[in-house]
């Protein structure tokens, strides 16, 4: 898997691909290395979970394992006085209208050493009591800049997709940005695995949830 992440690098210096090319390697039953095709970040999309990239800084995933499962992965420009802390309630603002809606979990770990946030919430899917669904958000802010990794599921199928999103979270690798803005894409080169505290903050970060 490492030396694919490699491969997709070396890709990313040469002209763009093809976006139906780039679509096929967003779909299989197989761990899938991504790199966002602008730079910001790599990450390896999980087996459980088909997705798609044909819009500028947004991954569209929806599950292979017969759930309504919808996995999204979202980079967008936010004012230089954001933080993570504000991000988060604008996300519980667009949830909060959802009939049932119930705040289960918050979570503080980091990515790439920054600091993020997990939450996670339920509601009632048009308000019917047998149809709850779940979602989970990690949510960063860095370098003007919202990283938001977005889970929603029937809650009965959150455990089918638990190894998924903790697939995500591990390997999610944030590019550092230039004075402009713009992401350096060598940081998106894999390093060796040391013990840092990364994967306690991953675990305690997957616990907060459901």
């Amino acid at each position: 898997m490492r030396r694919l992440l490699l491969l997709l690098v070396a890709l990313c210096g040469a002209p763009a691909l093809a976006q139906d090319d780039l679509n096929q390697v967003l779909f299989g039953n197989k761990p899938k290395a991504f790199i966002e095709p602008s730079g910001y970040y790599a990450v390896i999309l999980p087996s459980g979970f088909d997705c798609v990239a044909k819009v500028a800084r947004h991954v569209d995933c929806k599950s292979n394992r017969g759930t309504n499962a919808l996995l999204t992965l979202d980079v967008l420009d936010v004012p230089a006085s954001a933080t993570s802390d504000i991000a988060m309630l604008n996300q519980m603002d667009r949830f909060k209208q959802k009939p049932h809606f119930k705040k289960i979990s918050e979570g503080r770990t980091k990515v790439d050493g920054s600091p993020a946030i997990t939450v996670a919430y339920q509601y009632d899917y048009l308000g019917n009591v047998e149809y709850t669904v779940g979602v989970q958000q990690l949510i960063m802010v860095r370098g003007g800049k919202l990283y938001l990794i977005h889970l929603e599921t029937p809650l009965v199928s959150f455990a089918a997709h638990k190894a998924d999103l903790e697939q995500v979270y591990r390997s999610f690798k944030p590019a550092r940005l230039d004075a402009s803005g713009n992401p350096i894409l060598e940081d998106l080169r894999p390093v060796a695995p040391k013990s840092d505290g990364s994967s306690a903050d991953i675990e305690r970060a997957l616990k907060g949830g459901f």
